[in-house]
């Protein structure tokens, strides 16, 4: 059975007072139900479904206003209070005092408060007080004390749904802000979109002045305005200040001996109350004019999860706090991960640290799933690098070619592995980046970044069972071969591999192959029972090398040679343009090749041919879907075009099948007019205990012919970078712990 995915260390926490101390989760707010009460009797009411209650809070507020209440009534969007007594003509402004009192003692969704109260004559008097009307109310005496608070007297307050117009006077003129203060309030208070403000002094009835302020504004100067308030709270006192696009420098005075961690406060305040979201933020200590402390923060821009379309801004990092490593600390730490890693059957090209940021460049050799290799890989990591690291990169390659890069936060990695997250937490802060080209041997590994001396050359190798089988042919039903293919891969370098496949047969029928290729094309497949025969034992399968890289963004490349197939060898090559996160794909291929002798070892026969073909691919959104055309020249010299069409399951098996057209007549082509068949693709995973990326593909045609024949190309770049498409990212993004 699989290993258990590995667990997270915990970090240590930081001493009290230190300056990478967490601040102290607030506590959650306390939950208060309903107070149960006996209910009262209602009236007959003509909705039967009001649910009656009685509040002992409102029959404490009416008691202290002088009126008792009889029951009351809560429906969904109205709230209904019998009195017991009757009240005079003269106390109904009374009343509605009440009811406006009592709006606010009613749950949110109750739109009004109507009081029921009897005449003396049988008959009933209803005071109905709307919500909206209320909190209008409401929204003006706020208004008021807030200006008036600010030292305005306010004359007039005129509110629009797009404009604000205040008349004050008193010493609010004198102020010298230029009503600034004013709209501040205004701004404050309003929760309509109002983007004008207009403040009219007077004096003596005379206008003074007048000021018109925008939103965005007035927005900025409240920001200022706390930004200032916070640094005099913090005993700093502001020298100067200096915004650009993309950075703030704030110069403080201080004439103290403060502690680091006091201005890392003071420069977090700067980071949160900036009138603009600051890509650095610089803090510069001051102290008889002479630079005593610099502090430096940087928020970086991060796409939290590509398929949900947003952005979140990572927390501010301070670069000078914490010590970067030395390069023998970085390579200490870097030999442990490679260890770890290399023990979990992953390859490890290289490792790169620094104070906040650790990424890994990874080849997965167990696990199919994209995702359950970043979680295992991303974990390694963080068990080794220091607490400082917050983001842990994993650079996904295959065969040499980088397909996909996944930063995640590891604070967010850490409560999904104890249970106080998910995996779809991290997938909302993760940022998921295509590959990047770089035609440098080593890729897109920095300079700095520590190679791990044992990755290559590297040399595996493997025997394991196969089987080649024929179904309802002319010479039997059943012809089949059972033999053992013997596989050896060297890695020389990123990207360039030595691939090496010896058969050695078992047992077979092939004695029962009789029928001889009558075919009037080039025999390309139709002597296939002669290859079968002669090459049954000790035949070379392959023997080529490939060569693997990124020219470009968007754009991977290979170079092929050698013994390519059973029957052809040669020299090839092969380009993909992929957009990361796209379903469509387009390439081309082009191959000079020559026809292998029957024994399938180092001789050849006299045919050669050029074969290459236009290459799309299109993944559709529906029923894991994926449509393939290959159109160019194939093995017989015949052009035209091959259709593939096929459907991946959740279970990694893959169905399709395929036909092709070409130009050659049905009657040159021979019995079945055209090329067409269908195959499976089975993880073995399925069929065994533990996890493998290896699979199994079988092909069933119902004629072997020479008409539409393509070459069996190994290490197509489709299926190579498709793997680590966002879609199949985000696929399996569940198994991200496992």
């Amino acid at each position: 059975l699989d290993d258990p995915p590995p667990q997270l260390k915990p970090r240590e926490k930081p001493a009290p007072g230190s300056a990478n101390e967490a601040a102290p989760a607030a506590p959650a707010p306390e939950r208060r139900q309903a107070p149960a009460s006996d209910p009262a009797t209602p009236r007959d009411i003509e909705d039967t479904d009001v649910h009656v209650i009685a509040a002992d809070d409102l029959y404490d507020n009416l008691e202290s206003a002088g009126l008792e209440a009889e029951a009351i009534e809560l429906s969904r969007d109205e709230a209904r209070i019998y009195l017991a007594n009757s009240v005079s003509g003269d106390s109904r402004t009374h009343v509605g005092d009440v009811a406006r009192s009592l709006v606010a003692a009613v749950p949110g969704d109750v739109e009004r408060v109507v009081l029921v109260q009897p005449d003396g004559e049988g008959r009933e008097r209803r005071i109905t007080v709307d919500r909206r009307e209320v909190e209008q109310l409401a929204i003006v005496d706020y208004l008021f004390d807030g200006l008036e608070g600010q030292g305005y007297e306010v004359e007039s307050l005129d509110i629009s749904h797009r404009q604000v117009k205040v008349v004050v006077g008193g010493a609010g003129t004198s102020h010298g802000d230029g009503g600034r203060r004013a709209a501040q309030v205004l701004l404050a208070a309003l929760p309509t979109p109002v983007e004008r403000f207009e403040i009219v002094h007077v004096d003596a009835g005379v206008e003074v002045g007048r000021v018109v302020v925008g939103r965005d504004d007035v927005k900025r100067d409240a920001q200022v305005d706390a930004l200032f308030d916070g640094l005099a709270a913090r005993g700093f006192e502001l020298e100067s200040f200096e915004f650009s696009d993309s950075q703030a420098t704030v110069y403080l005075s201080d004439e103290r001996d403060r502690p680091r961690a006091d201005y890392v406060s003071a420069a977090r305040l700067v980071a949160d109350a900036a009138p603009a979201p600051f890509d650095e933020v610089v803090l510069v200590g001051l102290k008889a004019g002479v630079e005593a402390s610099r502090v430096t923060l940087r928020r970086r821009a991060v796409a939290g999860g590509l398929a949900a379309g947003r952005d979140a801004v990572r927390p501010p990092v301070i670069e000078e706090l914490v010590p970067d490593l030395g390069q023998d600390e970085k390579r200490a730490v870097a030999v442990k991960v490679f260890e770890e890693l290399g023990e979990q059957g992953f390859g490890v090209d290289a490792f790169e640290l620094t104070r906040h940021k650790a990424t890994i460049f990874v080849t997965p050799g167990k696990f199919r799933q994209f995702a359950r290799n970043t979680g295992r890989a991303a974990r390694a990591v963080a068990n080794h690098v220091p607490d400082s690291v917050e983001e842990i990169e994993v650079v996904t390659l295959n065969a040499g070619l980088e397909i996909a890069r996944v930063t995640l936060f590891r604070h967010d990695l850490e409560a999904a592995v104890a249970r106080n997250g998910s995996p779809e937490e991290v997938w909302a802060n993760a940022r998921i980046d295509g590959p990047v080209a770089a035609l440098k041997p080593e890729g897109s590994i920095p300079e700095d970044a520590i190679r791990n001396p044992k990755r290559y050359p590297t040399l595996t190798w493997n025997v394991r069972p196969a089987l080649r089988q024929q179904i309802g042919g002319p010479d039997g039903f059943y012809i089949y071969q059972i033999w053992l293919a013997a596989t050896a891969e060297a890695e020389l370098y990123r990207g360039l591999r030595v691939t090496g496949t010896i058969g050695k047969n078992v047992t077979n029928n092939f004695d029962k192959l009789k029928l001889q290729s009558d075919s009037v094309l080039p025999r390309v497949r139709s002597d296939i029972v002669r290859y079968l025969q002669e090459g049954q034992d000790g035949n070379i399968v392959r023997l080529q090398a490939d060569y693997l890289f990124l020219p470009f963004k968007d754009w991977s490349a290979r170079l092929s040679a050698g013994l390519l197939e059973e029957m052809f060898a040669g020299v090839g090559a092969e380009v993909l343009y992929r957009p990361f996160g796209s379903r469509l794909a387009i390439g081309a291929d082009i191959n000079r090749v020559r026809q292998r002798d029957f024994d399938q070892r180092f001789d050849f026969l006299d045919y050669e041919v050029t074969t290459g073909h236009l290459n799309v691919y299109y993944k559709f959104p529906w029923f894991g879907l994926t449509g393939e055309v290959h159109a160019g020249q194939f093995l017989a010299g015949d052009r035209g075009a091959q259709f593939v069409v096929s459907r991946s399951f959740k279970s990694g098996m893959r169905l399709g099948g395929w036909a092709t057209f070409t130009n050659v007549s049905a009657e040159d082509f021979g019995e079945g007019s055209f090329d067409k068949g269908f195959f499976i693709s089975i993880p073995f995973e399925l069929l065994l205990t533990n996890s493998t990326r290896r699979r199994g593909t079988f092909a069933f045609r119902p004629l072997t012919r020479d008409g539409g024949q393509m070459l069996s190309i190994s290490n197509r770049l489709y299926g190579l970078v498709e793997e680590g498409n966002l879609d199949n990212i985000a696929q399996d993004w569940s198994r991200l712990l496992d």
